[in-house]
């Protein structure tokens, strides 16, 4: 299974206290895959970036966790 943030998450400007959040995180597919031994797997997480007004141009960046349980 995988498992993508509930809850939001917070970007800080490189140089700067600016933050934006990102939020509604989102997994390609479905969260029980079924994982052939060897072989790789790869998804993609998404999530929706919440801009505010007069937002600071820049680098933003943050961290995230993805959970995965193989038995």
């Amino acid at each position: 299974t995988i498992a993508v943030p509930t809850t939001p998450v917070t970007l800080t400007r490189s140089g700067g206290t600016q933050t934006m959040q990102v939020t509604n995180f989102t997994l390609d597919g479905a969260s029980t895959r079924l994982i052939v031994l060897g072989n790789v797997v790869t998804f993609h997480v998404g999530g929706t970036l919440n801009v505010n007004a007069n937002q600071a141009p820049g680098y933003y960046s943050g961290t995230f966790n993805v959970v995965t349980n193989y038995p």
